[in-house]
């Protein structure tokens, strides 16, 4: 069994850090979808499962992922090269009251706001390449801006365009 160590605390992070790898085909990059579980021990995996420590089979980065998002932190990184490590980015304030590094959802949702006055055909997935989030992050903030009424979407999905409606 390989161990996982403990999270370890960092003024502007979180890390979690594994020294186990993906099991192939996962690669970092197929993290941030919806993916078939593949556990190293499926025994231990179904037993956790049943025993309630697991939710779901195959989502818990995508659910992380979108938790960060929900609340308001830039989505954490997977790093798989020797060994597994996650990190998010706290945000916030640190002990000295600067800004910690990481983006926010106003962030982000600002970058979506400015790349969208610049060329307001742009796809979510153009927005995602731009931004450096997944296309469902560009999503989840696309329809915040919507629901606040500061943008719109006019015309087809593949042919249409942006509008601000409201630039804050």
């Amino acid at each position: 069994m390989r161990p996982i160590r403990a999270p370890a605390g960092f003024a502007d992070r979180l890390e979690v850090m594994n020294s186990g790898r993906l099991q192939p085909p996962l690669t970092v990059e197929k993290l941030r979808v919806a993916y078939p579980s593949l556990p190293g021990n499926p025994l231990l995996a179904e037993s956790m499962y049943l025993l309630r420590y697991i939710e779901r089979m195959g989502t818990g980065t995508v659910d992380m992922i979108r938790r960060c998002v929900d609340a308001g932190l830039a989505e954490p990184e997977f790093d798989a090269n020797g060994g597994f490590v996650t990190r998010i980015e706290r945000g916030g304030a640190g002990p000295d009251g600067a800004p910690l590094s990481g983006s926010t959802q106003e962030t982000t949702q600002e970058r979506i706001l400015a790349l969208l006055r610049e060329d307001p055909g742009l796809t979510r997935r153009a927005l995602a390449t731009r931004i450096g989030i997944t296309a469902d992050g560009v999503k989840y903030h696309l329809d915040k801006l919507r629901n606040a009424g500061r943008i719109r979407h006019v015309g087809a999905t593949k042919k249409g365009h942006w509008e601000i409606l409201n630039d804050g």
